[in-house]
């Protein structure tokens, strides 16, 4: 993996932790979103997509 790829994926990483706290008020898009992630996290190679 490349530097770039890596700081990608740390951002989408980020991003997901986000998206979990949001889907945390019950709200059904952030929900979808962190599903969305975590497919577009595992398929770049970060199979800790679900560490938190």
């Amino acid at each position: 993996m490349t530097e770039t790829q890596a700081r990608h994926l740390a951002q989408l990483k980020n991003l997901l932790a986000e998206c979990r706290h949001m889907a945390a008020y019950g709200e059904e898009i952030w929900a979808r979103d962190t599903e969305a992630l975590e497919w577009a996290i595992g398929q770049l190679g970060g199979e800790e997509a679900g560490e938190g």
